[in-house]
């Protein structure tokens, strides 16, 4: 087995036990229409207009909770990494594709920019039920991105896709 297959075949592992975590042992039980969870699988590749990191990887676990108003991420990267302390920007971005039905408002919503050199992230922020109600809707719509300095426009990106 390649070593790329083999990496591939641990990520989709980890990415499943995070995931079947995040849902049963996550947040007390939440009504199906309350609580939304999705994930995007990161790499440099996806970042647009340029690639990103050549060999950066991650997930982001993003549940929504229209309720408490919240967005809450769980986001692991591989080889995203910088040996000096810096601020990593975790953000959720709209794709430009044409209008959508509400304006969200704020459609940059950054989830973390504390120095590390560990660019893993958990925590929630508070999110416009606009925002939710349209990620909701159009997931596919949303990515997840983390910026880092030596990648400043993007190191690895990644399409929501909600998990059923």
């Amino acid at each position: 087995m390649r070593i790329h297959d083999l990496r591939r075949s641990i990520r989709a592992v980890v990415t499943g036990g995070v995931v079947a975590a995040l849902v049963v042992m996550g947040a007390p039980a939440a009504s199906a229409d309350q609580e939304r969870v999705y994930v995007a699988e990161m790499t440099g590749a996806q970042v647009l207009p340029d690639p990103g990191d050549p060999d950066g990887t991650g997930t982001a676990v993003i549940t929504t909770d229209s309720k408490a108003g919240t967005l809450c991420a769980t986001i692991h990267t591989e080889n995203v990494t910088e040996e000096e302390p810096y601020n990593p920007i975790f953000s959720i971005l709209l794709l430009d594709v044409g209008p959508l039905p509400t304006d969200p408002g704020a459609i940059v919503m950054v989830l973390s920019a504390a120095e590390t050199t560990n660019p893993d992230f958990e925590g929630c922020r508070s999110a416009s039920s606009d925002l939710i109600k349209l990620i909701r809707k159009f997931p596919q719509r949303f990515f997840v991105q983390v910026h880092t300095f030596a990648f400043s426009d993007g190191a690895i990106r990644g399409q929501l896709t909600e998990v059923a």
